[in-house]
């Protein structure tokens, strides 16, 4: 896991020190974003924002989903997740 967050680095920001693991998909689909890769590092205040807002951060599954499909069916992808977020 990186020392890098996903969500600051991509304000410029790289002076957080360390992050956490968020899982994408959470809940009965957290082993499939552990198997499949599906998460990323965040530092601890955008995992509480992440937590505490999931509506705001929807685009992450969208980008989730995105990526699988440059190698996979959106069928696929909807068997293991159970849904389509685009």
């Amino acid at each position: 896991m990186t020392t890098e967050c996903f969500l600051c680095a991509r304000n410029g920001d790289t002076s957080v020190k360390y992050c956490h693991k968020h899982h994408i998909f959470e809940g009965k689909n957290r082993k499939v974003s552990e198997i499949h890769g599906f998460y990323i590092a965040v530092c601890p205040k955008h995992h509480s924002e992440i937590h505490d807002h999931p509506k705001d951060y929807i685009w992450l599954k969208k980008i989730t989903q995105k990526e699988y499909e440059r190698d996979h069916t959106r069928e696929e992808f909807m068997r293991i997740i159970g849904r389509n977020y685009l």
